[in-house]
């Protein structure tokens, strides 16, 4: 059916949503030789080129993401500054603390640091995770007061995922005499640039500046790093000086033991999943499933994890870590993380999945009643960002309900509940709307903003929602096209059903890991039969079981997850989906995830 006032909106056949379908544009010529240099099939050496592997050299360096190619961390901007004084605190015992951010990315990145302070030496007076309803977003006023009441005394105050857009907040410290180090990836605030101690954000620097196109590239890819990652730079840029000064806690510190830190760090920030992003993550997940940290090995246990992959951490393990800073406190993910007591890390980790629980449950009524709200009144022409307010939804849980109706609608999405006195919200966005950039544009509306190009925080006073929503909708329909707003599925390629051995699986694997940069696998195939009737399965009867086939070749099963549609039986479909691999009784059985459907023109 066409629901009529989504027109030019979304295409909806039944409950389903259809999709665009785009097979990616490549070169033969270029893909053959590829194929052969490399000694992979001509169906890898697509995928290579589709992610930008069009060399031998470049898509050896993509297949082997080795810890020995991450770079010289004194890359990054004003790391030196950091080193420096941070080693002087070293050296004179001067008390340290830090101040992280209450998401998963803020959490790993404060418990990297704080194991690595207390391992080699540092007077660490501890950490400080704000609280999400009391101290508001980043490097607050309230959060600075509430930290320094905690740990009177601090002489260097070490802000980690947050700090860039806090200018006033850092001048205050230091004029309490406070040293201010920032470890953040945001985008800085330009017209009022925070002056700490050091300002080590691959942000902090002009492109336009930079002559050299390599140094450039390097400068762009940093910035694709999350805290997490720059918590291991700085730890490696910590050793990597103390090495060069001849000082023996230079080699006391072992930096693959907290890559688990940082995978889960890296995956759960969305950032893309590329240059040192890859390596962090190829190396940590093999770390997370090996990891000593008890409170780790009970979160993945309660997750009931085994082998621990990309999807596992975005929505089993992260999930988890995030619920105590939507809910309750992020301290709890925080002692999680960091705990040696087996007994402490399984209680830790049984309060974060009920906690968990509760998070679901408000998020899914958030986000229902959104959705009912934009299907109601819902005008394409207008709305090409969502903004919807309720001052009762919860502010712990708007930004995954944000998440969800963005999945649903394609559309970026601005989600607001009440502080008491003003709006609060938090932003989702979709390639090719910048949402941090669209924000500064309507600053003189906002109370405070920050974030990157996907996701972000805004607080809105009361009687300027409106004003607000029309002029961010006035950013948005100068910078996106109508086509933009309409989710389209990019195909690697379009194959054979019988393409899909076992064997030819296992090569495309080694594209993994798979996440925001580094998209799944994705083929599409046409004229494919069900040979038998499909069968629903879970618990609410919500996911589609499927048996095809092409012509006379064998059987291959498929799954649709959370659909709503009865497929017709008895015509041929064109299917676009991921292949899986799974291990059963020691063979390897591949199964197709399908994304999405159509009656094929063969029928």
């Amino acid at each position: 059916m066409l629901i009529a006032n989504y027109k030019d909106f979304c295409y909806y056949e039944g409950a389903t949503v259809r999709c665009l379908w785009k097979v990616q544009d490549f070169e033969p010529e270029t893909v053959e030789k590829l194929a052969a240099q490399l000694g992979v099939t001509q169906l890898a050496a697509q995928c290579l080129y589709n992610r930008g592997c069009k060399t031998p050299e470049t898509a050896k360096s993509f297949l082997e993401p080795f810890l020995r190619n991450l770079g010289n961390p004194f890359d990054i901007p004003q790391m030196d500054r950091a080193v420096e004084r941070l080693i002087q605190a070293r050296q004179h015992q001067e008390p340290v603390t830090i101040f992280g951010d209450y998401d998963v990315d803020g959490i790993t990145a404060t418990a990297l640091l704080v194991d690595f302070f207390n391992c080699l030496g540092w007077n660490c007076m501890g950490s400080f995770l704000p609280l999400r309803m009391e101290d508001g977003y980043g490097l607050s006023d309230e959060g600075v007061d509430h930290c320094m009441a905690q740990y009177p005394g601090t002489r260097i105050l070490l802000a980690v995922d947050c700090g860039s857009t806090s200018a006033k907040s850092i001048q205050r410290l230091q004029n309490q005499g406070v040293d201010v180090i920032v470890l953040d990836h945001h985008q800085i605030d330009e017209t009022e640039k925070p002056s700490p101690v050091a300002l080590v954000n691959p942000r902090n620097i002009s492109l336009s500046e930079l002559a050299d196109p390599k140094r450039k590239q390097e400068i762009l890819d940093l910035q694709n790093l999350c805290s997490a990652g720059l918590a291991f730079k700085l730890a490696h840029a910590l050793l990597k000086q103390g090495r060069e000064l001849n000082a023996p806690w230079g080699s006391a510190f072992d930096l693959k033991s907290v890559l688990d830190l940082v995978a889960m760090g890296t995956i759960a920030d969305l950032v893309k999943l590329q240059g040192e992003n890859r390596i962090f993550v190829s190396n940590g997940l093999k770390c997370i499933s090996q990891t000593q940290r008890p409170g780790l090995q009970e979160l993945v246990r309660i997750s009931q994890r085994k082998s621990v992959t990309v999807y596992d951490v975005s929505f089993y393990l992260a999930p988890r870590l995030n619920a105590a800073g939507r809910l309750e406190d992020a301290q709890v993910a925080l002692k999680l993380l960091t705990t040696k007591d087996r007994a402490v890390a399984l209680q830790l980790a049984l309060q974060l999945d009920q906690v968990n629980q509760a998070r679901k449950g408000l998020q899914n009524r958030i986000a229902e009643e959104v959705i009912e709200r934009v299907r109601r009144n819902f005008n394409p022409e207008e709305d090409y960002v969502i903004v919807e307010g309720n001052f009762e939804w919860h502010l712990g849980v708007i930004g995954i309900a944000a998440a969800q109706v963005t999945k649903q609608f394609h559309r970026p999405v601005i989600i607001l509940g009440g502080n008491g006195q003003n709006w609060r919200g938090s932003c989702r966005s979709i390639e090719g709307f910048d949402m941090a950039s669209a924000l500064r544009e309507c600053e003189d509306l906002l109370l405070s903003h920050g974030g990157h190009s996907m996701a972000a925080g805004v607080e809105v006073e009361l009687n300027k929602l409106e004003a607000f929503r029309r002029k961010i909708n006035e950013v948005a329909r100068r910078s996106l096209e109508n086509k933009e707003l309409r989710r389209t599925l990019l195909l690697d390629a379009m194959v054979h059903l019988k393409d899909m051995r076992a064997e030819i699986v296992k090569e495309l694997f080694r594209l993994a890991p798979f996440g925001m940069g580094n998209s799944p696998l994705l083929f599409g195939a046409k004229g494919v039969r069900q040979v038998r009737p499909a069968r629903r399965f879970g618990q609410m009867q919500r996911h589609l079981k499927l048996f095809m086939r092409q012509e006379d070749e064998p059987t291959i099963e498929g799954v649709i997850w959370n659909c709503e549609d009865e497929l017709p039986a008895n015509c041929l479909l064109d299917i676009v989906f991921e292949p899986t691999l799974d291990c059963f009784n020691d063979q390897d059985i591949v199964r197709l995830r399908i994304q999405d459907w159509r009656v094929s023109e063969e029928t």
